[in-house]
């Protein structure tokens, strides 16, 4: 179930100060780490499951732990991690979470320190996280490498929201205002490349350039910037 006010304002207070344990914060520091940043809508899913899906001897999913309940189709330990309130509770006062946020002022999410010691044999870890987590992470490791995502116009922003879901007027409008929170940081994070996601397979092959031959396209990220600019004044 969703967190109650009481339940928030003491993650809060618990995450205000956080900080990973040493074995934790080396592992991490030393990691291949990608974070896939955007509004929900943006297709941060579609891009990781296509880069794994054409690239399984790269890539491996870095998956985030919520306290939220599972949405749909959704499956534990495929889409997230589903931990209750006290599981996540437990693990921040251990140190074992790389970082953990308050998101949309009801559940918790999270990064386990688990995860990322998957990763092996030089591969690279995809992981969807909102910007505010981001921000957190490129704390610990300034040099981490971010793909931010933006729909090619405020409409599809829209309708990519409602796809498969029938959400209430006041759901849709709670999306719409985080969407232009995270638009805003990414208009001010210079260390973003961003990308416009019009097209699966053009998205996916712009990315893995970038992330295997370190391949930034200026124009490319001017453009998406430009996008970013104007689906933020659009909400």
């Amino acid at each position: 179930m969703l967190l109650d006010a009481e339940q928030i304002s003491i993650f809060e207070k618990l995450i205000e100060n956080y900080q990973p344990n040493k074995e934790a914060l080396g592992i991490f520091i030393k990691s291949n780490f990608v974070v896939i940043a955007g509004p929900a809508g943006a297709g941060k899913d579609t891009l990781r499951n296509a880069l794994i899906q054409d690239h399984p001897d790269l890539y491996l999913p870095i998956l985030s732990s919520t306290t939220r309940p599972m949405r749909g189709t959704e499956k534990d330990g495929i889409d997230y991690h589903f931990i209750s309130a006290q599981e996540m509770r437990t693990e921040l006062e251990k140190g074992e979470l790389l970082m953990a946020a308050v998101v949309h002022n009801q559940q918790v999410s999270s990064l386990h320190i688990s995860e990322v010691k998957k990763l092996e044999n030089k591969k690279t870890g995809l992981s969807i996280l909102i910007v505010q987590a981001e921000k957190e992470l490129r704390n610990l490791k300034p040099d981490i490498r971010t793909i931010f995502l933006v729909p090619p116009s405020f409409e599809e922003l829209v309708e990519r929201l409602n796809y498969k879901r029938q959400l209430s007027h006041e759901e849709q409008a709670r999306r719409l205002s985080a969407a232009k929170q995270e638009l805003q940081i990414a208009l001010r994070e210079p260390g973003y490349y961003c990308v416009i996601s019009d097209g699966e397979k053009q998205t996916a092959d712009v990315v893995h350039d970038f992330l295997k031959n370190g391949k930034r396209i200026d124009k490319l990220d001017s453009q998406a910037r430009q996008k970013i600019q104007e689906v933020f004044q659009s909400i």
